[in-house]
């Protein structure tokens, strides 16, 4: 996308993917943590600078968050509204954080022309079939993500595709 004129960024929340590692290869900007890992904000937030660094040309930009992890510990208000269920709370806490992003877009009127992606690289078990995480296992509630793609020139609201896809589509 860079050598067709694409401004390109990514913001991740996890040291697994540092740029070091070669992931930064073809991105005009790198954000990623200092240490194992950030927060959703802290990711949205160098997702937003990115955005407002654009103008006059499209863009890519990549956000990974990766707060939905062991040990789950959701902020505030989230905690307290899920006690019993902090694995929800952190769920409810990274998508507010993707409202965050995705009403910035609205703000700066790119919203109805920006290809959004959004899934995931694994699911967890939540103590299915004897697994608390993910990695051990190959059942369903690991191997089985969303993928929500919404492109309102090219794509009906409501849309549902029923076939198979991967993460490589």
């Amino acid at each position: 996308l860079k050598a067709q004129g694409y401004a390109t960024a990514a913001s991740v929340g996890t040291h697994v993917l540092a740029g070091d590692l070669g992931l930064k290869q073809g991105f005009d900007a790198y954000a990623e943590p200092k240490s194992a890992t950030r927060t959703a904000a802290l990711a949205v937030d160098d997702a937003i600078e990115a955005i407002d660094r654009v103008t006059g040309r499209p863009f890519f930009l990549w956000v990974q968050l990766d707060d939905p992890h062991v040990p789950y510990a959701p902020p505030p208000p989230y905690r307290p509204r899920f006690a019993g269920r902090p694995y929800d709370g952190e769920i409810a806490w990274m998508d507010s954080q993707v409202g965050r992003l995705l009403d910035h877009l609205r703000a700066q009127g790119r919203f109805d022309n920006t290809l959004v992606v959004a899934t995931a690289d694994h699911g967890e078990s939540l103590g299915e079939h004897g697994e608390e995480t993910h990695g051990l296992l190959l059942y369903d509630s690991t191997l089985k993500v969303p993928l929500i793609v919404r492109y309102p020139p090219r794509i009906a609201a409501g849309t549902k595709f029923a076939g198979l896809v991967s993460g490589v589509d």
